[in-house]
């Protein structure tokens, strides 16, 4: 059912974001957040990263 479908979701995700993500980057690195600061994003309640990756400042 949906109710079941949905808890499955939710429980996959959040086992996901227990461990520590996997970062892969192709092309010039050197805009590449350091892992710590993607890490960081990734755990936070609205998933952005500081700052300084800001497109518009």
């Amino acid at each position: 059912t949906f109710w079941e479908w949905r808890e499955d979701v939710k429980r996959v995700a959040s086992k996901m974001l227990r461990g520590k993500p996997a970062v892969a980057a192709l092309g010039d690195l050197t805009d590449l957040p350091t892992y710590e600061h993607i890490q960081t994003a990734l755990s936070s309640k609205d998933g952005r990263l500081p700052r300084t990756y800001r497109l518009f400042r």
